[in-house]
């Protein structure tokens, strides 16, 4: 490394601090955020939002696009998201899930 003029001492750091940015911008931990943000003013319960919210995440777009940098999601990710969900005839959940993203993404971090 010395000979290609790096300072390995400065690119550890630099890389370990790349990857503890990439794993702070990950759709989940952002979407953790936006979820712990909507918490304050929605409430808790069998049937609430919040709930389904959470049910509906877990299943349909937290295993598709969670571990993805928050950076690299792009519209076309997100409408092959809802039309997974259309194609399954649950139309309403993929309308709230358009919704929902909509706001996390319009979100100013």
């Amino acid at each position: 490394m010395l000979t290609r003029g790096v300072n390995p001492k400065s690119d550890r750091k630099q890389r370990r601090c790349a990857a503890r940015l990439a794993s702070e911008s990950t759709f989940k931990t952002i979407y953790e955020k936006w979820l712990e943000f909507r918490g304050y003013e929605l409430k808790e319960g069998r049937q609430t939002t919040l709930t389904v919210m959470k049910r509906v995440f877990k299943k349909d777009v937290l295993p598709m696009i969670g571990n993805v940098s928050i950076y690299k999601i792009g519209r076309a990710d997100l409408l092959d998201l809802v039309g997974r969900i259309e194609r399954r005839n649950a139309l309403s959940v993929a309308g709230r899930v358009r919704i929902w993203l909509n706001q996390l993404f319009r979100m100013r971090w």
